[in-house]
């Protein structure tokens, strides 16, 4: 006895199979006479329109009562037309508010364990989180999760390095890229992986994007007259149902 539901694609595998299981639990039951009232009850939470909640239940001689949750899917998401334009909002949003904002005095981000330093916001219904370790070479990871799912709409890796040289050190070169990001970001219009170029005195910042499929690759170049003084590299990927 397989029941059909609304909104049933929103449920994963594991809850399909558990459903399914229920189910031939309640066709036992039937069989036997011992119930012969089946009920498969959606909960909504507010206003949404997917359920959150399943709740199956037959009674007779015997009562039989079962509840799964369903957790927001990523199919879920699907249903909502600006998913992709929210997921830019965020990354620009989070960006700005961990990395671009940190100065000397004011650091948005936590000590970490497994990274140096964490930085975590609720933007709406998506959550940004930021990672990274290191200085000069330094490294990070960059994720976009829908609150309640536990995989990432987004997932970005990124490395960073100042080449060797004389004329600036660290700090001003990390200085003049954080300058040139946080300008993109604000300039970007919502065309986040789109190419742009900022100059300062004898400092030029080169960004390229290529996508492929759902996948982008970021390269960053810092120049001093016309020699390459520092990268930022960086490799994200979009999940592949909202590409």
């Amino acid at each position: 006895m397989k029941i059909d539901i609304g909104n049933a694609k929103c449920l994963r595998k594991a809850e399909k199979e558990l459903k399914d299981r229920y189910d031939d639990m309640v066709e036992d039951l039937l069989k036997e006479g011992k119930v012969s009232k089946y009920k498969c009850v959606p909960d909504y939470k507010g206003k949404s329109f997917i359920s959150s909640a399943l709740t199956i239940s037959a009674s007779g001689e015997s009562l039989f009562e079962e509840t799964i949750k369903i957790w927001l899917t990523f199919e879920v998401i699907m249903m909502m037309k600006d998913t992709k334009e929210k997921l830019i909002k965020v990354l620009v949003q989070g960006r700005l508010d961990c990395y671009v904002s940190k100065t000397e005095n004011y650091n948005p981000y936590i000590k970490s364990d497994l990274y140096d330093w964490y930085f975590e916001k609720i933007i709406g219904d998506l959550r940004f989180t930021d990672s990274y370790r290191g200085f000069n070479p330094y490294g990070g990871v960059e994720y976009v999760f829908v609150k309640g799912d536990s995989l990432p709409v987004w997932s970005c890796d990124y490395v960073g390095y100042v080449i060797n040289q004389r004329t600036f050190n660290e700090n001003e070169i990390y200085g003049f890229l954080k300058e040139a990001r946080g300008k993109h970001l604000l300039e970007c219009g919502g065309c986040l992986f789109s190419n742009y170029e900022y100059k300062l005195d004898n400092l030029f910042y080169k960004l390229l994007f290529q996508e492929i499929n759902n996948e982008v690759l970021e390269k960053a170049d810092i120049y001093y007259k016309d020699c390459l003084i520092a990268q930022h590299i960086a490799s994200g990927k979009i999940r592949k149902e909202l590409a």
